[in-house]
């Protein structure tokens, strides 16, 4: 009679762990962090950025870095951004990062945007961007390009005047900045005979 006891108690066991111990052995997705958008996040020294993405505006080939950073300290950080693009070329960017949250990309916000001219990046492809916070380690991530195409980004993609109170006006011959006039523009069309 004990046997039989054992033997229902030993099967009952069995029996529970084969089907409800794969938890024992297989990886539990959801103690993976990621983040949940479709940017990246990094941690680079005080400050934490989050949803970093890329949104560029295939017309001008213009990248506008868009992100929030966390400051968790009482003092303003430093955070230099360096985006490499699709010819190799790198632009560098620092931001002031007050303490609390800071977000940046939006065009409409009174912060400077952090733009990236890139003619060749298309939305799909991914960036390299490294981060580095005071006299942190540099932090690299590959960081998505996206376009406008989802409802949540068109505003973030920069317009042809949006761009140009961004930027510095050059010179075509020499790539050097002109100083801003308050000259008008002015048109001249020939005289009809």
């Amino acid at each position: 009679m004990n046997t039989r006891i054992v033997s229902s108690v030993a099967l009952a066991a069995v029996i529970a762990l084969g089907a409800t111990g794969c938890s024992l052995i297989a990886h539990q997705g959801t103690l993976t962090p990621y983040a949940p958008s479709d940017g990246i996040d990094a941690n680079a020294g005080a400050v934490e950025v989050r949803n970093l993405l890329l949104v560029v505006s295939e017309e001008n080939g213009v990248l506008n870095t868009v992100f929030t950073a966390v400051n968790s300290s009482d003092s303003v950080q430093q955070l230099s951004m360096t985006i490499v693009s699709s010819d190799s070329q790198q632009t560098v960017h620092t931001f002031e990062i007050e303490p609390g949250t800071t977000k940046f990309g939006d065009p409409s916000s009174d912060l400077d945007l952090a733009i990236v001219q890139d003619p060749a990046a298309r939305a799909g492809a991914l960036a390299s961007v490294y981060l580095q916070s005071g006299n942190s380690t540099e932090v690299q991530r590959d960081v998505p390009i996206l376009d406008g195409t989802l409802a949540e980004y068109a505003n973030y993609v920069l317009t042809a005047a949006q761009l140009k109170a961004a930027l510095p006006a050059t010179d075509d011959l020499t790539g050097e900045e002109v100083p801003e006039t308050d000259v008008e523009a002015t048109t001249t069309t020939p005289a009809a005979e």
